[in-house]
């Protein structure tokens, strides 16, 4: 969830702040290099907002959203789902 990222948009690659120290050498192997704030979780940033579980050895979850996003998370229990298992809120 943390970690910086890059992604191409279009005809050139957009770097987050902790990758530009590679924007020269990006730059002189021919890519168009822009250095952005964040590549963006919703509204239109094409990044993408991640979420994630994990699940420990005794049965405890913790949950991550990304911050770039607008999510947040949520606990709900029930144990791992199964086939016929639904959880709704």
């Amino acid at each position: 969830m943390e970690a910086p990222r890059l992604r191409t948009d279009g005809a050139h690659l957009e770097l987050e702040q902790a990758y530009a120290p590679m924007r020269e050498a990006l730059a002189a192997r021919g890519h168009d290099v822009r250095t952005v704030r964040t590549i963006g979780g919703g509204g239109g940033g094409g990044g993408g907002g991640r979420n994630a579980i994990a699940f420990e050895p005794n049965g405890t979850m913790t949950g991550a959203a990304c911050w770039r996003a607008d999510g947040t998370v949520i606990g709900r229990d029930g144990g791992l789902a199964r086939p016929d298992v639904r959880f709704e809120l």
